[in-house]
């Protein structure tokens, strides 16, 4: 097929049937457009569709969810040894990849998320050997100069960075992951961290630009999911080298507000979600690197100390005080922070002002498991998947999402330094046996959740 005016417009035809609200000629368009697809620039009409804009909305979204679909069924089963022919040619292969990422950056978000999951798929199967250019496409997204749409085009290439860069999370260790790991460290990285500080010297300037403050914390938030990626296995040598950098920054943004980067939904705003990669960044370092992370974690543990503190019960803060107090606990299970907690009443008062705000079911979170407790259950688990406590597993499915690293906290503290606790432990049964006393739930519904995290926790209250 050539790329032609005639077959793109009769392509355009086919797509804008598969839209019709006529089953038949649905299916009949489907059936045409998979006859066709193993055509020689197939793919290529394809993202020239989705390329122009003179082309109707409705048709560029389907032409590109459409080549995102063939992309899948097909670019993994390309195989020397088959008899059979595969509907991507080596040519098409080629040609996607030398141009998919420039498309992308070029392209409105809604085009731009389903062209990104595309490469994600070809990047699993061809990087690094089969696709050497990919990270030298990336890195020069990253030196435009910073307007509305380079931000657009950043956050895009981000994404697409961390959709591949991510599985370094949980992989087992190997030399052939390592050598593709340190080969990212060497061609991105360095790019990577100029753009995370270009990042924090630019959002101060535009703070009353709401947009392009929105635009550059979801870079922000992405940046830090990808440094948690590279730092997943392994502690680099780069991002030793610039520990001070990084941590300075992220202090920095720990304790920024900015009310128009909140939600004023259950769901969390852009800033609460870069807080929450922060905390989950740091509390690697505090489990895997202690001895690089030592200069730092006082300081960290009193501004996330602080930081939980003034958050409310909030559903739209769950992932934030869930995840900050997960550091803390990392922080209470390590002997050589321990001190950190008996300074005076230090142990009291973060039981009293973080941890026993956050130990009751809030009346939304009974109301949902009256309303619907399949739906509430689903939802718990789905969130069990970021937690490290897996032992607790059994636990959190009655517990709120808070809850699960209250739990943490307090048995890592409890059974660290038992000593420093006896008092504090009289004095916080005391404190929850009138809360629960208080509680308008507690005769209703004193059998969910947090009878059991007391009990698991040493205070066994008489209900």
């Amino acid at each position: 097929m050539e790329i032609n005016e005639q077959n793109l417009e009769a392509l355009a035809t086919y797509l804008r049937k598969t839209l019709s609200s006529n089953g038949d000629e649905r299916a009949e368009a489907e059936k045409t457009l998979k006859q066709i697809e193993r055509n020689e620039n197939y793919s290529s009409l394809l993202l020239t569709l989705c390329e122009s804009s003179t082309i109707p909305d409705e048709i560029r979204r389907a032409s590109v969810i459409t080549f995102k679909n063939f992309v899948k069924r097909n670019w993994p089963s390309l195989d020397a040894s088959s008899s059979t022919t595969n509907p991507i040619s080596i040519r098409d292969r080629n040609h996607i990849k030398e141009h998919i990422i420039d498309l992308m950056t070029r392209s409105p978000e809604h085009i731009q998320q389903q062209l990104s999951d595309a490469i994600t798929v070809i990047g699993k199967c061809d990087f690094p050997d089969q696709w050497p250019t990919l990270l030298d496409t990336m890195v020069r997204q990253f030196q435009q100069p910073s307007t509305r749409n380079s931000f657009q085009s950043i956050n895009g290439v981000l994404k697409t960075a961390h959709s591949l860069f991510e599985r370094y999370r949980y992989e087992q260790k190997s030399d052939e992951l390592w050598l593709e790991i340190k080969l990212v460290l060497e061609k991105f990285a360095p790019a990577f961290t100029d753009l995370f500080k270009s990042l924090m010297a630019y959002y101060p300037q535009k703070e009353s630009d709401i947009i392009e403050m929105k635009n550059i914390f979801d870079s922000l938030y992405v940046c830090i999911k990808i440094f948690y990626d590279l730092n997943a296995q392994e502690l680099p040598e780069h991002f030793e080298d610039n520990l001070t950098l990084y941590m300075t920054h992220f202090m920095t943004l720990l304790s920024y507000d900015h009310p128009n980067l909140h939600s004023d939904r259950h769901d969390s705003g852009i800033l609460d979600r870069v807080k929450t990669e922060i905390c989950r960044a740091v509390a690697l370092y505090a489990d895997n690197y202690s001895d690089e992370f030592k200069p730092f974690a006082q300081q960290f543990a009193l501004a996330i100390w602080s930081l939980l503190s003034r958050l409310n019960l909030s559903p739209c803060f769950d992932d934030l005080v869930g995840t900050a107090m997960r550091f803390l606990s990392t922080l209470a299970a390590r002997s050589h922070h321990c001190s950190m907690f008996e300074g005076g009443d230090t142990l009291k008062i973060v039981c009293e002002q973080v941890i026993l705000p956050n130990l009751f079911l809030r009346e939304s979170d009974v109301e949902e498991f009256e309303d619907n407790p399949e739906e509430y259950i689903r939802k718990d688990i789905e969130k069990s998947g970021s937690h490290k406590g897996t032992s607790f597993r059994p636990l959190k499915w009655t517990v709120p999402e808070r809850n699960q690293s209250v739990y943490l906290l307090c048995v890592c503290k409890y059974t660290k330094c038992p000593p420093i606790c006896d008092a504090t432990h009289i004095g916080l049964t005391s404190t929850i046996q009138k809360q629960i006393e208080n509680c308008p739930l507690k005769q209703e519904h004193s059998n969910i959740g947090d009878k059991k995290l007391c009990q698991q926790c040493g205070f066994v209250p008489d209900w």
